[in-house]
Parts: C-alpha cells; sequence; structure tokens
C-alpha cells in the first residue's frame, strides 16, 4: 500500500531461479484497477522497468530428475509445467537438464494445438529469453525457464490441448529436438464487451465473423473455415452446427453436425463469451467446377430443431483437378487389388548404389473416404526380419487418395536406403493401410501375399 513517496520492499526469490539477468516492474493500482504510466503530455506509456538485477548460483542437477525427451546428446527436457494467468496468456515453466555445454545458441518453438491439431499459439524465442543463451549453459546444470505463450482470442476451454516444444540451431534453423506435452489445459474464456454481429441465431447466439481458408480451390480439395461465436447471452442448452456447400442445382456437399466448441458446452458459455471453431472440410473430388456458397445451420442439439441459417457472402471456386487416366508402360505389371479401393497396375524397380528406387502405379476403382498410406518392406527371406522400409502416403499430401477418381491413374515413387544393409537376397513387399489396419489384397495366383502384403521381386544386395 502507497502511503508516502517512498515505499520498501523485499522480495522473495524463488528457490528454483535460474542464474540469471531479470527485470523488475512496477505497477500501480486503484481499487477499480491499474493506473497505466503516462508522460508529461499525458501519453500512455508501456511497462515501467526498473535496472536490471543479477541473480547468481548455479542449480545442478541431483541425477533423479526424470527425462521428458532428449533433445540431441546435450540436453534433456525434465519437465514442462503450464498455467492460465489470463485468458490469452498460457504461462509454460519448463527445465533443462544439461548433460553437456551446447556449443550453440538455441531458439525455442512452442505451438499450441486444440485435439484436431488447429494451432491456437505459437513463439519462438531463446530460453530465457536470450538473457542466459544456451551457449552459456553449463554441464551438469539445471536451466529452470519460464515462457508466456500469447494464446489466439476465442480459444475454447478445454483439458485436451497439446503443445509442442522444438529447439533448433538459431543461425541455420537445424533442427535439434522436439517433444509433445499432452492433456494442457484452458480454463479462462475470451470475453469481450463488445463484438460485431453477423447473424444472430435466436436472442442468444451470435455469429461474429465468418472467413473461408482461400476463395479458389480444386476438386477433392480441403477447404478450412474459422467461425467466431459470441454470446449476446447465456444459454441454458447445448447447440451444435452443420455446414452445407452449395452450387447452382443445390448442395453438393453436408457436413455432419457439431458442437460449436468440443469441450465448451455452450450451456457453460458466460454472457459476452467468445469462441473460435475450425472446420476442414472437403470438397467432393466430382463436384463440377465453378461457383459455390458455404451455408451454416444452428440446431438445438438436443431436439435438432433449427435455429437459423446464414449463408457466407465469400464464395468458392472450384476449379478441375488435372487428372490422368492412362495406363503408362511399366517393368513388371501386377493388377493386384486392395481392398476394393485401388489397384496396383505395376511398378519400376532400379537400384542405385545404396538406394532402392521403387516406382508404384497405382488406379483407383472406386471415390475413397480415407487416406491410404503404402509400406514397402524389404526382409529377410528366412526370418522375414525387415532390414529395411519405407512409409508414405499414397500420392503424397498434395494428392492423397481421397482426391481421386474412379479410373484415375497415379504413382508413387519409394526411395529404400539400403546403405547398412547386408549383402544377400531379400524379398521385396508392399501393403496399404489406414490408422485402422491393413487392407486386404487380391492378386492374380503367380504373386505370394502373406499377412496383408503383396511380394514383389526378389533383391540382391552387393557390395
Amino acid at each position: 500500500k502507497l502511503t508516502g513517496d517512498e515505499t520498501h520492499h523485499a522480495l522473495l526469490v524463488p528457490t528454483d531461479t535460474t542464474r540469471n539477468t531479470y527485470l523488475l516492474t512496477v505497477q500501480l493500482y486503484l481499487a477499480d484497477g491499474e493506473i497505466r504510466p503516462v508522460t508529461e503530455q499525458g501519453e500512455a506509456l508501456g511497462t515501467t522497468y526498473l535496472v536490471p538485477i543479477r541473480i547468481g548460483g548455479a542449480l545442478f542437477s541431483t541425477g533423479s530428475e526424470p527425462i521428458l525427451e532428449r533433445f540431441g546428446d546435450r540436453i534433456a527436457l525434465s519437465s514442462v509445467e503450464t498455467a492460465q494467468e489470463e485468458a490469452r496468456m498460457l504461462v509454460v515453466r519448463l527445465a533443462w537438464s544439461v548433460q553437456a555445454p551446447p556449443s550453440q545458441n538455441y531458439k525455442m518453438a512452442l505451438r499450441l494445438r486444440d485435439p484436431s491439431g488447429w494451432e491456437v499459439a505459437r513463439l519462438d524465442v531463446q530460453p530465457g529469453y536470450g538473457f542466459l543463451p544456451t551457449s552459456m549453459w553449463r554441464s551438469g546444470e539445471l536451466i529452470y525457464d519460464r515462457c508466456a505463450l500469447p494464446v489466439d482470442e476465442g480459444t475454447p476451454p478445454g483439458a485436451e490441448y497439446l503443445l509442442d516444444v522444438r529447439l533448433y540451431e538459431a543461425a541455420t534453423l537445424q533442427p535439434i529436438g522436439s517433444a509433445t506435452i499432452s492433456n494442457v489445459e484452458i480454463k479462462q474464456p475470451t470475453v469481450r464487451e463488445d463484438y460485431p454481429v453477423l447473424h444472430a441465431f435466436g436472442k442468444a447466439l451470435t455469429l461474429s465473423d465468418a472467413q473461408i481458408g482461400k476463395p479458389e480451390a480444386q476438386q477433392g480439395e480441403k477447404l478450412t473455415l474459422r467461425l467466431e461465436w459470441a454470446a449476446a447471452e447465456t444459454m441454458d442448452q447445448e447447440y451444435q452446427y452443420r455446414l452445407i456447400l452449395l452450387g447452382d442445382k443445390g448442395a453438393v456437399l453436408e457436413c455432419p453436425a457439431l458442437p460449436l466448441a468440443a469441450e465448451y458446452p455452450t450451456s457453460q458459455w458466460p454472457q459476452g463469451a467468445m469462441v473460435v471453431s475450425h472446420r476442414e472440410l472437403q470438397i467432393p473430388p466430382d463436384a463440377p467446377a465453378g461457383q459455390y456458397r458455404l451455408a451454416v445451420i444452428v440446431e438445438e442439439e438436443a431436439s435438432g430443431q433449427g435455429m437459423g441459417t446464414f449463408q457466407l457472402s465469400q464464395s468458392v471456386t472450384v476449379v478441375e483437378a488435372e487428372r490422368n487416366f492412362t495406363v503408362p508402360e511399366m517393368q513388371m505389371p501386377v493388377g493386384a487389388d486392395f481392398g476394393a479401393q485401388i489397384r496396383l497396375l505395376g511398378y519400376d524397380l532400379q537400384q542405385e548404389e545404396d538406394m532402392l528406387c521403387l516406382t508404384l502405379y497405382w488406379q483407383a476403382l472406386q471415390t475413397m473416404t480415407k487416406d491410404y498410406k503404402v509400406f514397402v518392406h524389404l526382409l529377410d527371406p528366412a526370418t522375414e526380419i525387415i532390414a529395411a522400409q519405407k512409409d508414405l502416403l499414397v500420392g503424397q499430401e498434395a494428392y492423397p487418395t481421397t482426391r481421386w477418381v474412379p479410373s484415375e491413374v497415379m504413382s508413387s515413387t519409394v526411395d529404400i536406403d539400403v546403405g547398412n544393409v547386408q549383402t544377400g537376397a531379400y524379398h521385396l513387399a508392399v501393403g496399404l493401410y489406414t490408422v485402422e489396419g491393413r487392407l486386404p489384397i487380391a492378386a492374380p495366383s503367380r504373386f505370394t501375399v502373406s499377412v496383408d502384403r503383396l511380394f514383389l521381386s526378389q533383391v540382391d544386395i552387393t557390395p
């Protein structure tokens, strides 16, 4: 309490304070809030800092600290704690164990993702904000760090957020290591006194903003949509929303209903709460090229009763995807079907020094609802131990199988490093899978199929 021209304070330094240079801040408060500093001309100033203070004395590891993840051979991450001190700020406390002094200065990247993978907070900074760079860390030392991670406005409360922690070289951006912390909790919603009204769904729920990620997309591509909701009043029930993609002849895509926020029911929103929903929807691969509009429908979750429909003013232009239906020449024709979804027409195989180059030729048998991955195994014929392998998305990230149409022909090139494989004869096997498991294979009788693997050529690894 300020009672005169000067005050005296004693600050207790926490026992886990890392040796470093720190800044003291000064803030004054009245009963109704903070008194912001101003210049003689009345212009508002920012934070008031006093002289820097140097805290000495290193903290050393006892050897009993847990290791969440190793970042190279010099640094390990021992612990991560998070606490949301205000709606738009997540405090992240990290403890680093130094096995050997790092030779370079590292930067740290923090990324907070919701359970669907949407990024809602990001920060790139040197540990300790650069006051104690990693090149000054000592062997055996414990470094405690604290970062204020700005959280996007409208991030809904929930307990299943993921925090990615990465270290990389500041000069070259070369990655050092990464760790993912699960079950990070956001407790406080964004609350605002005023917000724009794009559309009102009844008296309590308002759509404040709606943005499509990009105005043009190819057939089969995914669109991203950002919806900003606001609570004009508190709500006594749960609401959900659906999306419809409309063309000249009506709906071409209807998405299933979802809650406005997966872990934050609308009945828990305080008045003035602002919540952002992220949604991804895929344009049908056979949708005709042209102009489309998106409509948002809000319903009562329990009864399904509609609360209104809003059609976005922003349109989406769907353009034709470049497709190939011509079967090329191949070294080895195959004709094996995987789960009645996709056919392996054949393949080419080349061996160059320490690399096997396998090109697989695929043909869609029908429109697919899943993005399939292919695995390629180089197997010891006697033990079936995998000597080398490679997994990748069929068609790569840019053109996964959900974008294909029936009879479309695509190729996948798989490079397998065999530099560490002992000389000898090996079997080459391929298969398709999702998180649910491998696809069954129907192949011509000249091919061997085992455990949903199709055996191709024998490969001889020579010195």
